[in-house]
């Protein structure tokens, strides 16, 4: 676990948190949702760059997709 990417807090997107929200769009396809998962992929990102193996498990968020702007 690692809670180094929640920014301002629950619900308050982050600069990182947007970039990784376009980054799984344009290359992978993926929609991650602003509030949670979006600054969840920024912390995978910036994590896989260490050494080690890094799991990283998206279970949804896809109602939050349209809910606020990113």
């Amino acid at each position: 676990m690692h809670d180094g990417f929640l920014g301002g807090g629950y619900g308050v997107p982050t600069i990182e948190g947007r970039a990784a929200i376009r980054l799984a769009a344009r290359h992978g396809g993926v929609f991650l949702d602003p509030t949670y998962t979006g600054k969840a992929f920024a912390g995978l990102a910036a994590v896989a760059r260490g050494p080690g193996p890094v799991v990283f498990v998206h279970t949804g968020g896809e109602p939050a997709l349209f809910a606020e702007s990113p």
